[in-house]
């Protein structure tokens, strides 16, 4: 996974529009949303479901972990369909 940076996800939350992508090792497409507001409305259409969106705040949970590490929380979030609001290195 590249590395991810405070000033890339709050130029993504200004100025970014959603994005699709498929990870090899995903089994579905994920989505990063600039705003909850478009997050809100991937799901509402019926484009994503709410664990395959991520904000720029459940991105940036992810800034220092290393990559099967991060490749974890994504997987985690996507199976309960839920938002990442903390992760703790070990």
């Amino acid at each position: 996974m590249p590395s991810l940076t405070r000033e890339a996800l709050e130029a993504f939350a200004r100025e970014g529009d959603a994005v699709g992508f498929k990870a090899p090792w995903c089994p579905t497409v994920l989505w990063w949303a600039p705003s909850t507001t478009e997050a809100q409305r991937l799901i509402v259409w019926g484009i994503a479901t709410p664990g395959a969106v991520w904000t720029p705040a459940e991105l940036e949970t992810l800034i220092g972990l290393a990559g099967a590490e991060a490749q974890a929380v994504v997987l985690a979030k996507l199976t309960v369909d839920g938002a990442i609001v903390e992760t703790r290195p070990r």
